[in-house]
């Protein structure tokens, strides 16, 4: 399989009870710790993370699963947002996003690897460059199955 970068919203998804998407997230966790497969992100995702998870503390939906563990690591790659990093992936005819955003789709771009968000505008900009890019539910259907089978 190629290589795959998951968007921040999807990694918090995955850890947190309480998220609505939290089903399929963890699936899709399951499915990359269970066949070894290790996920590209940004090292800015680190601090995207620990902001979502303060704001779902503060409000009272801080639920975390306990699936993922030291023992059953979700394997992940981080990437270092340097000067080598600017040198090796920017990329000025990608759509534009965000700063944040934008370092998912150069990512994607550069390293012909597989995107998945549930942000609209990554997706969008992913599609309009050319960039193997699902939401959760549609990477589940393609390479997980349904639950159960």
């Amino acid at each position: 399989m190629k290589s795959i970068i998951v968007d921040s919203c999807i990694i918090v998804d995955v850890f947190l009870e309480t998220a609505e998407r939290h089903s399929d997230a963890r699936r899709l966790g399951s499915y990359f710790v269970d066949n070894n497969i290790v996920i590209k992100m940004p090292m800015h995702a680190l601090f995207e993370h620990a902001c979502a998870l303060r704001n779902k503390k503060e409000k009272g939906q801080f639920r975390l699963q306990h699936a993922i563990t030291q023992e059953k690591p979700l394997h992940v790659e981080f990437v270092a947002i340097d000067e080598k990093f600017f040198n090796d992936y920017y990329d000025p005819t990608l759509p534009y996003l965000r700063a944040g955003d934008f370092i998912f789709l150069a990512m994607a771009a550069k390293d012909g690897a597989i995107l998945i968000t549930e942000d609209d505008a990554m997706f969008n900009a992913a599609k309009k460059a050319r960039i193997e890019v699902f939401r959760l539910r549609e990477f589940l259907e393609k390479y997980v199955g349904t639950p159960g089978s």
